[in-house]
């Protein structure tokens, strides 16, 4: 197995274990929790809703940044130690900046939000883990 090879499996592997917290979250709020449904201020769910947005977008810049100076380094040497490194990070990073707002749907969830509101952070969280999964043709190129 090359670097690039083993590299992808790291990530992939790192990934997994972010989705299954996904998983996780909401298995702890449905059966460990359970936290009572109870009015949360609206300036508090919108300050979390736009904490989520803006996390997401400083992940969607930084994440578009780092791949594309990763990608550069790879189209010039594949097994490029430091280009696949940076890709690796900038993997992470993302998958970092994508549960965000499910940390802020839990939080609203504990506050005792019902899942009409949290949900939405929830499966924002959700999609960008699905949306931001490493991809082969990153590595190769």
């Amino acid at each position: 197995m090359g670097a690039r090879e083993k590299t992808l499996l790291e990530v992939r592997v790192i990934h997994v274990a972010f989705v299954i917290t996904w998983f996780l979250f909401v298995f702890v709020l449905q059966v460990v929790l359970k936290p009572a449904v109870k009015a949360v201020e609206p300036v508090m769910v919108g300050a979390l809703a736009l904490a989520a947005f803006s996390s997401v977008s400083v992940g969607w810049t930084m994440r578009g940044k780092m791949l594309g100076l990763s990608a550069e380094a790879l189209r010039r040497d594949p097994d490029d130690g430091a280009g696949l490194g940076q890709w690796r990070a900038a993997n992470v990073l993302s998958f970092a900046f994508a549960e965000t707002p499910t940390l802020f749907g839990l939080l609203l969830k504990v506050l005792g939000a019902d899942w009409a509101v949290a949900g939405w952070l929830f499966a924002g969280g959700l999609i960008l883990l699905v949306l931001w999964t490493p991809r082969l043709e990153s590595v190769n190129s």
